[in-house]
């Protein structure tokens, strides 16, 4: 990667969406890439998170 070019990743670390998204942002991306979500096979995590909170 280049000096100047900017950062494509936040941190890099698994799951740490949980503790930066809200419940609405998550809700927001099941909402509208649910089907891409479930053929990467993270829509199951999402759901369990947006039942817990």
């Amino acid at each position: 990667m280049a000096p100047t070019a900017p950062n494509f990743f936040r941190k890099g670390l698994i799951g740490e969406w949980r503790n930066v998204l809200s419940r609405n942002q998550v809700q927001y991306l099941v909402e509208r890439h649910g089907p891409a979500m479930a053929e990467l096979g993270c829509l199951e995590e999402a759901e369990r998170f947006l039942a817990r909170n």
